[in-house]
């Protein structure tokens, strides 16, 4: 293999991993007109990407979904969050606000959700040419928390290592919830938690209802 296309490692680091998913694309995308639809999920990735700029990295978009790394503290990675769910509540408002457009996506923008899963620990990244991933096992561990039970569109779930490094007056915001994190049928992974044990992880999640009211509260 050529040097130019050889992958190249870093090594391991330590922080947040943050996953932003826009709940209720799927459906909205079956429902919607293609190109409409497009244009109204980049822009909401962007808008994403420009409040958290400075403060985490893009790592990975996936989709409707983008893979942000950060080193500051966890309770500026949980602001950073709140302010991000201003924004985009702010942008989608606006977007209704002045759409003349009678397709069905611009109609239905407001379906359109956003969920965060805050997970800390350590990964490392491997670039292949302009490509870079992820890998380690915090890595998978966030991923997986994206399909949970949650009973909300629209949510932050922080795990116990995010928890244990808020101060007391941050952690009581959070509502106590479980989810089993481990592989499927025949990959043979043991489900864990935070702490590495087999058993449940221990999330907590904060409906974003709060900063539903911030961003009407800023306009």
């Amino acid at each position: 293999m050529s040097s130019a296309g050889a992958a190249t490692f870093s090594g391991l680091q330590e922080g947040a991993l943050v996953l932003a998913d826009i709940s209720g694309y799927s459906k909205f995308i079956a429902q919607t007109e293609v190109d409409h639809s497009w244009s109204i999920l980049h822009e909401l990735l962007d808008t994403m990407v420009r409040s958290l700029s400075g403060r985490m990295d893009v790592s990975q978009v996936e989709g409707d979904a983008i893979l942000f790394i950060s080193g500051l503290s966890t309770p500026e990675v949980i602001t950073a969050v709140e302010g991000t769910f201003v924004a985009f509540h702010r942008r989608l408002r606006d977007m209704q606000a002045v759409t003349t457009c009678p397709c069905s996506a611009c109609a239905n923008i407001g379906m359109l959700k956003l969920k965060f899963v805050v997970h800390h620990g350590k990964f490392s990244r491997q670039r292949l040419g302009a490509v870079e991933q992820l890998h380690g096992t915090d890595v998978i561990v966030a991923h997986r928390l994206l399909k949970n039970s949650v009973p909300s569109k629209e949510y932050v779930l922080v795990t116990d290592a995010v928890l244990e490094r808020l101060p007391a007056e941050r952690r009581e915001v959070f509502t106590p919830h479980s989810e089993r994190v481990g592989g499927g049928a025949g990959e043979g992974t043991p489900a864990r938690d935070a702490r590495g044990g087999a058993g449940q992880l221990r999330g907590h999640r904060r409906s974003a209802n709060r900063a539903r009211r911030l961003a009407d509260a800023r306009a």
